[in-house]
């Protein structure tokens, strides 16, 4: 059954009530038209609750977009959703992945997920290559995906907003890398699925890093904002030291912004409940917002 506006309703009344599903929740595809965002394709997604998304087709089917009720969850940057076309894989020093850094998730890997790193080529069937030069957080977020499919799917009377496509990273004497992502939310729901698996197209073996950069915005993003995880320990802290002290800001609650506030990177270890899962939420309590982050720690053991 959907519930839709305080009633539960089956797919034949959902039909009497409609002319198409999409006057209600959908899945259309849509293509930006100017700046730096001019040609990338994006699925919008509604589930008639008042979650909106957007993925990103052009850009690891990413989600870009996210807002509930009209309240912003996803953060967007300056440099916009920008064209891959556009982008410099190694520009800056490895540092340019930051002019195309948008949205609430990017993705980082397939095989190179830190900063910037020269490693020697061990995995590539290439005399005449050495080393290979890692940019931060890697490839993958800036590639197209190929669109394999998307829509509504009836089940019965439960209806599933999906799409699916896949990611290829790829070079001559190098990593074949191919990332298979299927995106789902049921209509009525308020839950995002996402599902990934990568697999090594290629004959040698190939190193494999991945990781989820989650990127949440104002309103829920706010002063008093509280971060909600089941901590064991702090692992790791990257701005430890005089600066840290000099911020007075943790990682528990939100401040307010402050001019010049520099990053800061904590690594924690969680802990997993009965099922194997970890979530993690941030909360503003004055508006009533919440957004939480479910993953199981077989599959990402770290949290940064």
């Amino acid at each position: 059954m959907v519930e839709l506006y305080g009633k539960t309703l089956s797919r034949r009344q959902v039909s009497e009530r409609s002319g198409m599903l999409s006057q209600f929740a959908g899945v259309r595809l849509m293509t930006l038209g100017d700046g730096v965002e001019r040609g990338i394709r994006m699925l919008e997604f509604r589930t008639g609750t008042g979650l909106r998304f957007t993925a990103l087709v052009d850009r690891a089917l990413d989600i870009a977009d996210c807002d509930f009720k009209g309240q912003a969850i996803g953060w967007h940057s300056p440099s916009g959703f920008r064209n891959p076309g556009l982008h410099d894989y190694e520009g800056e020093g490895g540092l340019a992945w930051a002019r195309s850094f948008s949205g609430l998730l990017v993705t980082c890997g397939l095989d190179h997920i830190l900063g910037r790193e020269e490693v020697p080529a061990d995995s590539y069937n290439y005399p005449g290559r050495k080393t290979v030069i890692h940019s931060l957080h890697g490839r993958v977020g800036t590639i197209p995906a190929r669109l394999t499919g998307y829509g509504e799917t009836w089940d019965g009377d439960r209806c599933v907003l999906w799409a699916e496509g896949t990611v290829q990273q790829s070079a001559v004497f190098g990593e074949d890398l191919h990332l298979i992502r299927r995106i789902e939310a049921d209509v009525g729901g308020n839950e995002i699925r996402l599902s990934d698996r990568v697999v090594n197209h290629g004959f040698n073996r190939t190193p494999h890093m991945y990781f989820y950069h989650v990127n949440v915005s104002h309103p829920l993003l706010d002063e008093g904002s509280r971060y909600l995880a089941p901590i064991r320990d702090v692992v790791w802290a990257g701005h430890a030291g005089e600066r840290y002290q000099a911020q007075k800001v943790g990682y528990r609650t939100m401040p307010a912004p402050q001019s010049g506030f520099s990053e800061q990177v904590w690594q924690h270890e969680m802990a997993a409940d009965a099922n194997g899962e970890v979530p993690v939420a941030v909360v503003n309590d004055q508006l009533g917002l919440g957004f939480e982050v479910v993953t199981r720690k077989d599959q990402l053991p770290c949290a940064y």
